[in-house]
């Protein structure tokens, strides 16, 4: 006797996609689409120059490839924008892909070269100087409101939209997602660093897969409460108290693993110096 296994399926599938309507209507303006592409690609165009120079110059690809690599990782937004009900407008968009439902518009790679890419980076360098601990509370809190000054500004253009509750929000951008974001390209930045470090020769391009590894891994550890939670029929309270879980959770990581940017002379772990074979200095 054949057992048919599609009731149940239907019935997960409709579970799963339960919960909070998305704003179907949102239209996506032309000319707020090319703002974004071309601050998008002057920024990028200025930090794959300064890449390349680094190349020629001191023979490190560590730049170029955490930009590349984490543009690759703009493939994962569809995962995030159901999990956590993000929208970005269906109407008048510039579509790059589309996956689980959901169109991604063109510029989503440049968004991510620049967050999960270039900003690590330049934590990296900030991190690099003294006074090692200041640099550090500097360069954290740069990650995390960097995520809040790109962002926002796409909310107020209604080029993409949190729908549904989110518990405590920041001009409509999650305090949860900040801290997710941030905290995972903290460890992107360092996961890199620690990791051309100890490469030899052309082994060190290896380190363009720590994005597209690092961000996902870390995005889904942090937001796995809010996730489940927001898609399981829970009260806007129970949404609320998962989010904040999120937020402790993020905190309390970035906590444990912040040293792991210091400099030797501060940190428990040994980084030798850029003329040898290991650099605080990117």
């Amino acid at each position: 006797m054949a057992l048919s296994t599609r009731g149940t399926a239907q019935r997960i599938t409709t579970d799963f996609a339960s919960g909070p309507e998305p704003p179907v209507d949102m239209v996506a303006s032309t000319n707020a689409q090319l703002a974004v592409v071309v601050v998008l690609g002057v920024v990028l165009a200025g930090a794959l120059a300064y890449a390349l120079w680094r190349i020629v110059t001191v023979r490190r690809p560590l730049m170029l490839c955490m930009v590349v690599g984490a543009g690759l990782c703009g493939f994962t937004e569809p995962v995030w924008d159901t999990l956590s009900n993000i929208w970005f407008p269906q109407i008048g968009q510039w579509t790059g892909f589309s996956a689980f439902g959901r169109a991604i518009p063109v510029w989503i790679f440049g968004a991510y070269a620049l967050y999960w890419g270039v900003l690590p980076y330049v934590f990296l360098r900030l991190v690099g100087t003294a006074p090692p601990r200041r640099k550090l509370a500097m360069g954290l809190a740069l990650l995390v409101l960097a995520n809040a000054a790109m962002e926002i500004p796409l909310l107020i253009a209604d080029l993409h939209d949190y729908y549904g509750p989110h518990g405590l929000t920041v001009a409509g951008l999650p305090l949860h997602w900040m801290l997710i974001n941030g905290t995972a390209a903290f460890l992107v930045g360092v996961t890199a660093l620690r990791l051309d470090a100890r490469l030899p020769g052309w082994r060190r391009l290896g380190v363009l897969l720590v994005p597209p590894l690092v961000q996902p891994a870390v995005s889904m550890a942090l937001g796995w409460p809010f996730f489940v939670t927001v898609h399981s029929g829970a009260t806007t309270a129970a949404v609320w108290v998962a989010s904040t879980a999120v937020v402790g959770l993020s905190l309390l990581v970035l906590f444990l693993v912040a040293p792991m940017a210091l400099p030797a002379s501060t940190g428990s772990d040994r980084v030798p110096s850029e003329r040898s074979n290991e650099s605080t200095h990117p």
